[in-house]
């Protein structure tokens, strides 16, 4: 576990974060499809962190890789993604944000891609570090929540903060 600890430290990736916790979900979005609030989200903090860092990229496409869930899961992100990309995000008008050229990549979790293997070994940290912090749990694996939160940037047109992920009602 020390190796996977210091691989994980080590290793150069930096990771965009949404949580929706479903017990505070204000009632107006309580009807929306947890994908389509985790992709607007996500693909905004995105697009804020290349508008400050790179904003060339923004001209290219961004491929957005999805672990496959099993067809019901995947028919729900695969429409979730069409929506926010031809018509936007339900949860606001953002004229600002355009992600045209975000592209939806499911990939099965056989692949042995990077990607979904750094997701899965951030996923768990991530969600045990914020039902710490809300008394939920009453355990929760710190050191990985400690490597993992360094890894972490939550950005807005202001600017980006490490260690902070996106807790979805926290910020409406």
């Amino acid at each position: 576990m020390a190796e996977l600890s210091a691989l994980m430290d080590d290793a150069q990736f930096r990771c965009f974060c949404v949580v929706i916790d479903k017990d505070n979900v204000p009632q107006k979005f309580k009807a929306y499809d947890p994908y389509h609030i985790s992709l607007s989200r996500g693909f905004r903090l995105i697009t804020d962190y290349l508008r400050l860092v790179a904003p060339e990229e923004l001209e290219k496409e961004l491929h957005i890789v999805f672990e496959m869930r099993g067809r019901d899961d995947d028919a729900s992100v695969s429409s979730a993604y069409q929506q926010i990309v031809l018509q936007g995000s339900l949860l606001g008008v953002s004229p600002s944000y355009d992600f045209r050229n975000f592209r939806l990549e499911l990939m099965d979790k056989k692949s042995n891609s990077t990607d979904l293997q750094i997701a899965d070994l951030t996923a768990r940290p991530i969600g045990n570090h914020y039902l710490h912090k809300l008394g939920r749990t009453k355990q929760a694996d710190l050191r990985a929540a400690e490597i993992v939160m360094k890894k972490l940037l939550h950005c807005t047109p202001a600017g980006c903060f490490e260690g902070k992920y996106d807790v979805f009602h926290q910020t409406l």
